[in-house]
């Protein structure tokens, strides 16, 4: 059997994803906190909007070569730590997270023209004194907004435990369950470093950056994102290929991108990001059909903002 090693990483990028948005409140990737702060278990709340345009790249399907296609990606993200007040220490994470994609038609491949999902994330978690965090999560997600059924609901989980060594350095490690994943079950690495009040290095899945101040309000950063989702098609998208697996087919959309970029602090708990860079690697992964449309390599650009109160 063929391996395919970034499909592998990518679906396990994606299992981190659903974990971090829920779980890792304290300055999650996903929630642009000031990325050089220590790291804090205070509750907040945080939201952010996310758009990423990746340029035209050639789409490869069934072995030809077709025409290009571009992609317009936007997120929204919104989350919190609700404290039970009967048990110090205990409480529920609560995340939603909106993923809409707009992609460039291509003749002769199962593209949709656009890709809608919605996921909630809540569980239990438990602070032992500010050390250690551990977290079951259970993620129930919309795979489609139209033609709504059972078909088009997922349910997805995994346990976290992130160990705070110290303000400066944690390290989080678990398991992510998601059946409809061509990856059902991966494990979730990753350590946050701040190296001094310059520099801050993060390591993992979903993504690996590392953060340079240049003022107090300004910073840089290098670094890859794996982003994607799954999803089901639309009902007659297999209908225009006389192809009618896949209509209603389940589907990962996946997205690996290297760049570099600025992060701005704006207001007290508003942060902007803006970077760009190459999709090294993006495709749509029928992974129970065994086909998959790939495109070529093109620059993207994203932008980012976000709050926290």
């Amino acid at each position: 059997m063929q391996i395919r090693l970034v499909p592998c990483l990518a679906g396990g990028a994606l299992a981190a994803l659903t974990l971090l948005s829920a779980a890792a409140q304290e300055s999650s990737p996903l929630t642009l906190a000031n990325p050089l702060a220590p790291l804090s278990f205070e509750p907040v709340w945080n939201a952010s909007v996310t758009t990423v345009y990746d340029t035209d790249g050639h789409a490869h399907f069934g072995g030809a070569k077709l025409a290009n296609s571009d992609a317009f990606n936007l997120n929204l993200n919104v989350g919190t730590r609700v404290w039970l007040p009967w048990q110090e220490g205990l409480f529920v994470p609560l995340g939603l997270r909106s993923e809409n994609a707009y992609l460039g038609q291509v003749a002769g491949a199962p593209v949709d023209s656009s890709i809608h999902t919605l996921r909630l994330s809540t569980g239990l978690g438990y602070n032992y004194h500010e050390t250690w965090t551990f977290t079951a999560l259970i993620s129930p997600e919309l795979y489609r907004f139209d033609h709504v059924g059972s078909d088009t609901i997922g349910l997805s989980g995994g346990l976290l435990a992130t160990h705070r060594v110290s303000t400066n350095f944690s390290y989080v490690f678990g398991v992510f369950i998601a059946p409809d994943n061509d990856v059902p079950a991966f494990p979730v690495l990753g350590l946050r470093w701040r190296v001094n009040e310059e520099y801050l290095l993060e390591l993992g899945l979903p993504r690996t950056r590392f953060t340079g101040r240049l003022n107090s309000d300004l910073a840089w950063y290098v670094g890859a994102d794996l982003g994607g989702m799954t999803y089901r098609t639309s009902a007659s998208l297999g209908n225009r290929l006389g192809q009618s697996q896949y209509n209603n087919a389940l589907a990962t959309d996946r997205d690996v991108r290297v760049g570099a970029g600025f992060s701005f602090q704006l207001l007290a708990n508003l942060r902007a990001e803006l970077d760009g860079g190459y999709s090294v690697y993006r495709e749509l992964d029928f992974h129970r059909i065994g086909t998959d449309v790939r495109f070529g390599p093109a620059p993207y650009v994203r932008a980012a903002l976000g709050i926290r109160f």
